[in-house]
Order: structure tokens, then sequence, then C-alpha cells
């Protein structure tokens, strides 16, 4: 397993208990991520340039679409996806972005048919995107 991997979900295994503990994710962590994942890119080389620019833009977009949609997708989730991408580049980031969207609506769906929860209810994104990364690891291969 590269470095880049290895570091990806130790960070996101925290971000994603701080996400379900708080609903927030701590800016300082983001900040801390994205640099060290440049960094490991860097090193590794796994990642190419342009990866690296289209992986930044896929949480540029999501960070689009929570200032649209006045937050009802969180900025957190945005900046998470910013440094994904900053990480381990648009391939893997793209990937494990929708299978962490289709896990989420399977979850999100099951709960409002069972009745367990309101449309309203806010589920953290942060678990679901490291679900994603572990279906995206084993098919796209680490």
């Amino acid at each position: 397993m590269r470095l880049s991997y290895l570091v990806w979900f130790l960070f996101l295994a925290v971000v994603s208990w701080q996400d379900f503990q708080k609903q927030e994710i701590s800016s300082w962590l983001l900040i801390l991520m994205g640099a060290l994942g440049t960094v490991i890119q860097l090193f590794e080389g796994s990642v190419s340039l342009g990866g690296w620019f289209g992986g930044i833009f896929l949480g540029l977009a999501l960070l689009f679409l929570a200032f649209v949609t006045r937050e009802e997708i969180g900025y957190g989730d945005g900046w998470l996806v910013v440094v994904m991408g900053m990480s381990l580049g648009l391939r893997f980031s793209f990937l494990a972005f929708l299978l962490a969207l289709g896990i989420s609506a399977l979850v999100s769906g099951s709960l409002l048919i069972s009745r367990k929860v309101k449309r309203n209810y806010r589920l953290p994104f942060a678990p679901f995107l490291l679900a994603g990364s572990a279906l995206s690891f084993f098919l796209y291969g680490g």
C-alpha cells in the first residue's frame, strides 16, 4: 500500500469520527492533510499534475454546490473532497466520491422508508466517503 493511501485512510477515519460526533470537520486537519497529501504526491509521483488539479476541481465543484444549495451539502464536505483530490488525484477521488454518494443514497433511502428519520435529517458525509474510498481502493487498486 502506498503511503498516500495509508495517510488518507488514517486521516479520513479521524475526520469521519469527528463529522459523526460534531457534524463538522476541523479546518486545521484539512489544511494539514492537504499539505501532507501534496508533499507525499511530490515524492511518490503517483498522481500527474493534471490529475492533481482535476481532483481539486472536483472538490471545488462540490464547494460551488454547497454555496448554491445554501449548504445542503456542507462546505466541510467540499473541502474534504478538495483534500482527497490533492492527496490521491482525480481518478481515485471521482470513483470514491461516486461510490460515497451511492452508499449515502442507499442508507438515506432506507432510513426514510423505515421512517427512522424525517426528510430534513442530515447525515455526515465523511463516513460515506471513507466507505467509498475503501471500495475505490479495492476496485481501482492501491
